[in-house]
């Protein structure tokens, strides 16, 4: 890049720090956005692959899915609190942020069309009560101010 900052930035990356959210926020241009998703700590699938790639379940998950399975690689997850602790930290001011993506375990897998459908209904409920902190990604939209 020959310039200085950016007017808009994208960064597709596994995992990110505190230090790369500041690092972008100083090549940013005043009023530039950032779009940043995440996953969360505790969401469903991210407990659920923990419990999967216990000895014994994993052979059972491989069978399930007749394929190889592989851990998700998440390095850095955070909650949506750190999420956004982060974010400030690094100077950002947020403008949205949205929370979606409800995994049920073995519902996905063996009920189909009828799994999703539950898994729209569950997500709706998820997020009228405000218990978003099990749903799979957070979504953030936040802008360097000038």
């Amino acid at each position: 890049m020959r310039s200085k900052s950016a007017p808009a930035q994208v960064c597709i990356c596994k995992l990110y720090s505190a230090g790369a959210l500041a690092h972008i926020a100083r090549i940013l241009k005043p009023d530039g956005v950032l779009i940043l998703s995440t996953p969360q700590k505790y969401s469903f699938l991210e407990l659920a692959s923990k419990i999967a790639f216990l000895p014994g379940i994993i052979e059972l998950v491989r069978l399930v899915y007749r394929e190889p399975i592989m851990e998700t690689g998440h390095i850095n997850l955070l909650t949506g609190r750190a999420a956004r602790a982060q974010l400030s930290n690094a100077g950002f001011v947020l403008r949205e942020c949205h929370v979606s993506g409800l995994y049920l375990p073995l519902v996905a897998e063996f009920l189909g069309e009828m799994g999703l459908r539950c898994a729209i209904v569950g997500e709706r409920m998820l997020n009228r009560t405000g218990l978003t902190g099990v749903l799979w990604t957070q979504f953030y939209v936040a802008a360097r101010p000038n």
